[in-house]
């Protein structure tokens, strides 16, 4: 089982190093060090529990728009598709309909 540990990690290790990932970090930092974009991720954040309001619309909107977060969403939806694809691929090998528990 530990030998599992250590092909994830390399998996994990081999996934930092791919370039889309490295945009995605960078991206993130750059979102976080953008005074205006982070005030408007914060006020949305505070403002989450309404998701029908008009300001949390424009607010969502606002921030949607900045070519950043475009480019940062657009990877990360390429990442989680990735991953789902990862784990349906690892479900193969424990497919419950054959296991007898």
């Amino acid at each position: 089982m530990n030998n599992i540990y250590y092909k994830l990690n390399d998996i994990i290790n081999s996934i930092n190093n791919i370039d889309e990932i490295k945009r995605m970090k960078s991206l993130k930092k750059e979102i976080y060090a953008d005074k205006n974009l982070k005030e408007d991720l914060n006020a949305f954040h505070n403002i989450m529990e309404n998701p029908y309001s008009n300001e949390y619309v424009e607010l969502k909107r606002k921030i949607l728009e900045n070519d950043k977060v475009k480019e940062y969403k657009k990877l990360e939806n390429k990442l989680f598709i990735t991953v789902l694809e990862i784990n349906k691929r690892l479900n193969t090998l424990i497919d419950k309909r054959k296991c007898l528990l």
